[in-house]
């Protein structure tokens, strides 16, 4: 059975095995010429496989395979010079005929569009390829730099004040979301992980809308449209003073408890100092929140009417109002869904600097004389407020409000002895306060936060590129410092060793996970933040931020019965 080549006018040629196709070495979208002037033209070119090939059937790639083109059924019957052409041979075409032809190893006969058909398939396939690689790319979704060097949005739905989205960048938890979220698209199909999100959504807010119902069957919101005319009884509101006390001021020393003490009885025996009955009561609002939430709504209830003399208290601008600011922060800190606390640390963060302590230098000057509790306040202010700062600034991912590194901040610490002994006199010899000692542990931990997120993820840096730097080695030390310096005796306020241990974790997690700086950490730094991870788990399980001591079982211990009614 003799082989036949056939060749283009390009020189692209084709080999057609009796099997199958071995391959086609013209692009897909050339065409065999159909009027019958180009066959003739082209038919002088036209040569047999074994001219191609020579003696043996190898190629440069190995055996190649072809098919031998016969002579078609018509032209074999009439007996006159088939040219074998595709996918009719010419006298076919000129009588327009069936071209079909017998393949012996098949022992039937194919039509020769056969070989057109295939091309077509092959043509359709390669489309069909190119597809499906379009949608892997689109899969694999934007890279781990984009991801966490991009920024985000969020959207409030659910409330009628937030109308537009807001920013939150990189160090906030956003970016962690996306990673994770196009990890899972990569293992799930669009629709199921359209239904994973949706469902998880709808799960969330109906668990937020429907929770309460069972805590707080009075007010689903904790959220007081009228103002609390009257303050509680004397002894109710000492102890929700001294509840304050003993919970909020180990971590933010924002008063000095003697001073506030007497500005508490001032109040019940009828003084109406703005500044004074402001504090109280927003102290009274922020014990009844933390306590329980079977109080949101007469705590929501006091905030209001601490509100009534915001006016007169915002008049001076000077130093009682950046104090009364920071207590007002403490209860949005607790009560977000009222006021935005990151609009009021703001407004604090310019009196601050317009007060001039935000710096060492300036913090203390005055034009008369500063007694201690004056100047010991002061640096107390600063720090609750750079506390304050930093901690919004990595949660929300935003720029900080003192717009200047960790490095460039000189305050010094306040005095860290009992506030029984600063007096206005003079400070008096003490041991160290543990309170004292947990809150400047507390803003040791926001200078370590601030670092490593001024390092990561604000602008981009030349080092580190990985987190084989020594940057990370170094750091790394700090954190170990300062966990191994932690107060042991929390004296009751829930912020010991273990708590001190699970911030240490989020803090070596904030350090190896992607970041900015580096998108792709490695392995090992992956390990560790799955290690600090599960340790956490098992710390969530021990920690009670605000435990209940002996003489405060219950709340009717505290609280009169039926006061949140």
């Amino acid at each position: 059975m003799s082989n036949w080549l056939c060749q283009s006018e390009l020189g692209i040629e084709i080999f057609i095995s009796s099997h199958r196709i071995s391959s086609i070495n013209f692009p897909l979208t050339s065409h065999f010429h159909m009027s019958t002037g180009t066959r003739n033209s082209h038919k002088n070119s036209r040569r047999s496989p074994s001219e191609g090939l020579g003696d043996g059937d190898e190629t440069a790639d190995g055996p190649r395979l072809y098919h031998t083109l016969t002579a078609c059924t018509r032209c074999r019957s009439r007996k006159t010079r088939c040219d074998a052409g595709l996918p009719k041979c010419g006298p076919c075409e000129r009588s327009r005929s069936h071209c079909e032809f017998f393949d012996s190893t098949k022992k039937k006969t194919i039509s020769r569009s056969y070989v057109v058909h295939l091309q077509n398939k092959v043509l359709a396939l390669e489309e069909e390829i190119k597809r499906r690689e379009s949608q892997l790319v689109d899969s694999e979704g934007p890279n781990s730099e984009e991801l966490v060097r991009g920024i985000g949005a969020v959207k409030f739905g659910d409330y009628e004040h937030y109308k537009e989205p807001r920013y939150v960048g990189p160090s906030s938890g956003v970016t962690v979301t996306r990673l994770v979220l196009e990890s899972a698209k990569k293992d799930l199909k669009p629709e199921e992980f359209k239904d994973m999100t949706t469902e998880h959504r709808h799960t969330f807010k109906n668990t937020m809308r429907t929770e309460p119902i069972v805590a707080v069957a009075p007010d689903l919101s904790g959220l007081s449209t009228t103002p609390q005319p009257n303050l509680p009884p004397r002894n109710f509101g000492e102890k929700l003073v001294s509840f304050f006390c003993q919970r909020s001021l180990y971590m933010l020393p924002i008063l000095h408890e003697p001073t506030f003490l007497k500005e508490v009885a001032d109040v019940y025996d009828g003084s109406t100092n703005p500044f004074k009955t402001f504090k109280l009561k927003m102290v009274l609002a922020i014990s009844l929140q933390k306590y329980s939430i079977q109080y949101a709504a007469v705590a929501d209830g006091y905030f209001l009417s601490g509100l009534q003399d915001l006016e007169e208290i915002l008049d001076p601008m000077d130093h009682r109002t950046l104090q009364c600011l920071l207590v007002m922060v403490q209860y949005a800190l607790v009560k977000p869904t009222r006021i935005a606390a990151y609009h009021i640390v703001g407004l604090c963060v310019r009196l601050c600097i317009q007060l001039g302590y935000h710096q060492e230098r300036t913090i203390m000057l005055s034009e008369t004389p500063l007694d201690p509790i004056t100047k010991d306040m002061r640096r107390r202010m600063f720090w609750t407020l750079a506390s304050m700062e930093y901690g919004l600034s990595q949660v929300l991912g935003r720029p900080s409000a003192f717009a200047t590194s960790d490095a460039h901040i000189d305050v010094k610490f306040y005095e860290p002895v009992d506030d029984r002994y600063i007096t206005a006199e003079g400070i008096l010899p003490a041991p160290h306060s543990t309170k004292k000692l947990i809150s400047m542990h507390f803003f040791a931990m926001r200078r370590l936060q601030a670092e490593i997120r001024h390092t990561l993820y604000q602008n981009p840096r030349e080092t580190p590129k990985t987190d084989k730097d020594p940057w990370f080695q170094q750091m790394f030390e700090k954190c170990a410092k300062w966990k191994a310096s932690c107060p042991q005796d929390d004296e009751g306020s829930g912020l010991g060793e273990i708590w001190f241990n699970h911030r240490y974790n989020n803090i070596i997690i904030f350090m190896y996970r992607p970041s900015p700086q580096v998108p792709q950490p490695s392995l090992e730094a992956t390990l560790t933040c799955y290690k600090c991870a599960v340790e956490n788990v098992y710390l969530e399980k021990k920690i009670n931020l605000f435990p209940t001591s002996s003489t405060e079982t219950t709340p009717g211990t505290i609280f009169p019965a039926n006061y949140a009614k």
